[in-house]
C-alpha cells in the first residue's frame, strides 16, 4: 500500500499541521527501531510517539476534537505520514505477513490501533499516564499472541474485514 500523490491540503489549523509534521517526524524516527518482530516493533514506534506527543496534549487534543465534530472529512487522515510509517513497520519486521495483501491488512490494523492509542492516551489521567503504558504493554502481547494466527484463513478474513472498516472511516488509501 502507498499513498496517494502529495495533495496541498489548504485551511489547515495549527494543531492539523502540527500533527502531520509530527507524523513525519515519527516516520523519520522508524529507521531506528530495532528489527524485530511486529508487536515489538509496534510497541517501540508507539512508544517514541507517545513521548513525542506530549509536549503537545493540549493542541493533539484540539486537533482529534476538531476532527471529530467536522461534518465533513477534513482530508487529514489520507495523508497521514503515520499510514506508510505502519506499511513499513510491517514489512521491515522479522515476521512480516508473506502476502501483500495480508501485510497491508495488519499495516491498517496497527493504524487503527494507534489512533485508538493517542484517543487513549489523550483521556489518561493516570499518574505518568500509567494506563496507557499498560495499554501498550498488553498490545504489544495481544499482538505477538495473534501474529501467528494470520497463517488461517478465517483469521486473515476477519483482518480484512477490519481494515476494510478503518479505511472507510479514516479514508485509506487502497
Amino acid at each position: 500500500m502507498t499513498l496517494p500523490e502529495p495533495v496541498l491540503l489548504v485551511n489547515l489549523t495549527p494543531e492539523a499541521q502540527l500533527y502531520l509534521d509530527l507524523s513525519q517526524e515519527t516516520r523519520d524516527t522508524l529507521d531506528a527501531i530495532a528489527f524485530s518482530h511486529v508487536a515489538q516493533r509496534f510497541y517501540d514506534l508507539m512508544s517514541a510517539k507517545i513521548a513525542q506527543l506530549e509536549p503537545h496534549r493540549p493542541q493533539i487534543a484540539r486537533f482529534f476534537a476538531e476532527t471529530m465534530q467536522a461534518e465533513e472529512p477534513q482530508g487529514i487522515f489520507p495523508h497521514d505520514e503515520m499510514i506508510q510509517a505502519f506499511v513499513e513497520l510491517v514489512q521491515h519486521s522479522t515476521d512480516a505477513p508473506n502476502r501483500p495483501e495480508d501485510a497491508a491488512q495488519l499495516a491498517d490494523l496497527l493504524y487503527g490501533l494507534y489512533l485508538l492509542t493517542v484517543l487513549f492516551w489523550l483521556y489518561d489521567r493516570t499518574p505518568q499516564r500509567a494506563a496507557t503504558a499498560h495499554l501498550l504493554d498488553f498490545t504489544r502481547e495481544m499482538i505477538r499472541l495473534l501474529r501467528p494466527m494470520m497463517i488461517m484463513p478465517l483469521f486473515t478474513k476477519a483482518l480484512g474485514k477490519v481494515s476494510t472498516i478503518i479505511g472507510m472511516v479514516f479514508q485509506l488509501p487502497r
